[in-house]
């Protein structure tokens, strides 16, 4: 007996308590409060949450106080809400959250702050939460940035939420800082605002990302405005991919501001692929890249891209290149148009970029170079088509080259035309 009561003494500290299952609803629960939940809560345990709107007397709505635990609505978003009531931030994940931090199925609204760093709706710092199927609607975040979320040195995983309606200096739907390395997948960010008046202070309606490596996949960020970068602004970013997503009818509003659908600045390991990249527009009378503004970036590749119907208040209706080398291979860029400078298609300054098997057609430039504007550039064309292009005042139909050693290979030119 005395050795069996030694074992099991024992044996004790290992023994793990089986996870439990707790229950919070607007009536008739165990718990009225998400967080009275999470602060009873062990890891591995399961919060299921009813529907209704809930809200806390704290500096947020949630905490998740870095415990490895699912958090879950049992009838979805459209009917479970966290309500942060237009005065605090909806969830923080600030304790080291891991994978094992799962936050599923809610609208996280009515999200605000105005402190330096930021973050109306969720605030994630040294972490890497699990969110699913979730809602981020009319967060804003005042003088600050990321109204929807904001992640800084953090690697969530992101997967079928939606980010609407959300408003900051930066990044209206999101933004990325520090290191960050999220993963989004099949989310939506449309109708979000970041209302700084600057490239620094005023980048990404939908998700700006600055000293991060996010990976985008079947996601549409569409209908989304800021000064930089309408619908996304990479800056000072390593290892970016977005495969197979739409980026589609954002806008700048910046005089200068480049890049109505994607912006790039700066940054390396860039990989665009299987992408629509259409009905996007830069606003400013000196303001380049309607759908793509690619600038001072390495190692980027583009492909499998359509780049469709975009205009650009200055140069570069489709994309505006500048002192890159892209590898661009079998895409479609058609129908763009340069309201006030050159370039329908693509505008290309410096560096030594590489197309191949590309369609040109249909694009059309108020100045130099309808279907392409070259300038001072290595670039290498094979194989591409280059047709039924158009410069409305001055020359160059189809091409303008303006200095450096462009090479063309292969290539079909037809069809252009220049107005003067």
């Amino acid at each position: 007996m005395i050795r069996l009561a030694m074992f099991l003494a024992c044996l004790a500290p290992v023994m793990q308590s089986p996870a439990e299952t707790l229950d919070v609803c607007p009536s008739g629960c165990t718990y009225f409060s998400i967080q009275n939940a999470i602060d009873v809560a062990s890891d591995g345990d399961e919060i299921l949450v009813g529907p209704g709107s809930y809200n806390d007397a704290g500096a947020q709505v949630v905490n998740t106080l870095g415990k490895a635990l699912t958090l879950r609505s049992t009838d979805g978003p459209e009917v479970t809400f966290i309500n942060a009531q237009y005065f605090r931030r909806g969830i923080v994940c600030i304790n080291g959250e891991g994978p094992g931090t799962t936050i599923q199925g809610f609208t996280i609204i009515n999200g605000y702050n105005e402190d330096g760093d930021g973050a109306a709706g969720m605030y994630i710092v040294d972490s890497s939460p699990t969110v699913l199927d979730c809602i981020f609607e009319n967060n804003y975040s005042n003088l600050g940035n990321g109204g929807g979320l904001y992640a800084d040195n953090a690697s969530p995983l992101i997967v079928n939420c939606s980010f609407t309606n959300n408003r900051a200096d930066s990044g209206g739907g999101m933004y990325l800082i520090n290191g960050s390395t999220p993963s989004l997948s099949g989310c939506t960010f449309t109708g979000n605002e970041a209302l700084g008046t600057s490239s620094s202070s005023g980048g990404g309606g939908g998700i700006r990302a600055e000293l991060s490596s996010p990976t985008l996949s079947k996601c549409v960020i569409s209908g989304n405005t800021s000064y930089d970068g309408g619908g996304i602004y990479f800056i000072s970013c390593t290892e970016i991919t977005v495969s197979d997503c739409t980026i589609s009818g954002n806008t700048t509003s910046g005089y200068s501001g480049h890049g109505g659908g994607i912006s790039l600045s700066s940054c390396a390991e860039v990989t665009i692929s299987d992408c629509t990249i259409s009905g996007n527009a830069t606003s400013g009378s000196a303001s380049d890249g309607g759908g793509i503004y690619l600038s001072s970036c390495t190692e980027s590749t583009l492909s499998g891209c359509t780049i469709d119907g975009n205009n650009a208040g200055s140069g570069g209706g489709g994309m505006y290149i500048y002192d890159s080398d892209p590898t661009i291979t079998d895409c479609l860029i058609s129908s763009n148009t340069s309201n006030l400078n050159n370039g329908g298609g693509m505008y290309i300054g410096g560096g030594a970029p590489t197309l191949s098997g590309c369609t040109i057609d249909g694009n059309e430039a108020d100045d130099w170079g309808g279907g392409m504007y070259i300038y001072d550039s290595d670039v290498a064309i094979t194989d591409c088509s280059i047709s039924d292009n158009t410069a409305s005042r001055i020359g160059g139909g189809g091409m303008y080259i303006g200095g450096g050693a462009p090479t063309l290979s292969g290539c079909t030119i037809d069809g252009n035309e220049a107005d003067d």
